[in-house]
């Protein structure tokens, strides 16, 4: 009876070789969805500062505006740097008069997350109308 019960539990003991490689299967194809879309994600993320910087930017430019009856194209000295703690993009502007077209475009730092696109705004002061282009890669 003794010789039995040492038998059963000792088959009974651990998983089989099989077993886990199944298991390492399983958690290899999970991984091989995960990380892409957590990649996406996360780019996603980092295109959002173009977004938001670009907004500020133009929201600075319409009270530039409103106050010199014109825009500017010197974000630093004109606007105060709406641009400031950027990471990912530079911020230009070009434009005469009432119309300025802002640009987003990857620097070292955003090349290297993988951002590709250029992020562009276009305002005209005139007519206060905002024309918005966002890449494939954004939303």
């Amino acid at each position: 009876m003794m010789k039995q019960m040492r038998k059963l539990s000792k088959d009974s003991q651990g998983f089989t070789l099989v077993e886990l490689m199944i298991v390492v299967a399983i958690i290899g194809i999970l991984a091989a969805v995960a990380i892409p879309q957590y990649q996406n994600f996360t780019k996603k993320s980092k295109s959002s500062e173009a977004k938001v910087m670009l907004d500020s930017i133009i929201t600075a430019q319409a009270a530039y505006y409103a106050e010199q009856d014109k825009v500017t194209t010197d974000l630093v000295n004109d606007l105060g740097d709406p641009a400031q703690g950027a990471t990912y993009y530079t911020y230009t502007c070009a434009g005469a008069a009432a119309a300025t077209t802002c640009t987003a475009t990857p620097n070292a730092a955003g090349t290297a997350a993988g951002l590709t696109s250029n992020w562009v705004i276009t305002y005209d002061g005139a007519t206060s109308d905002k024309t918005t282009t966002y890449p494939a890669q954004g939303w």
